[in-house]
């Protein structure tokens, strides 16, 4: 019994240690760099309560809710497609992702981390 449970703690200590070496790696591979919007989209999304059903729209399209869908939450949120030049091999390239701005606009300027070696890799600011 000892030992098994000596093993297992051993391989749960390996397996964190490798993910926070991962995260704090991770996050030095990533630059600050600033891009442009080029669109701006409002996304309804519909999620069902007690269910894992969820349905994403662009809100010009989004009805009332009914039938199956009749008591569905709706939450709105902004998706942004951004140009940024990407350090990677110093070329214009584009990205999309939800973003926190509440009023987002065509041609703001708008920082994203890049990273540092895999082209088409972002996060957000």
């Amino acid at each position: 019994m000892g030992y098994r449970l000596m093993s297992v703690a051993a391989i749960a200590t390996l397996v964190l240690g490798i993910a926070a070496v991962q995260q704090m790696t991770g996050a030095e591979a990533f630059v600050e760099v600033e891009g442009r919007i080029s669109k701006v989209e409002e996304i309804c999304r519909y999620e069902l309560p007690g269910a894992a059903r969820l349905r994403e729209m662009p809100c010009e399209q989004a009805v009332k809710p009914d039938g199956e869908w009749a008591g569905a939450t709706l939450t709105r949120r902004r998706q942004v497609e951004v140009f940024y030049v990407s350090p990677v091999d110093h070329k214009t390239h584009s990205a999309n992702f939800v973003t926190r701005l509440d009023s987002p606009r065509i041609g703001q300027s708008y920082r994203i981390y890049a990273h540092t070696s895999q082209l088409g890799m972002i996060r957000d600011f």
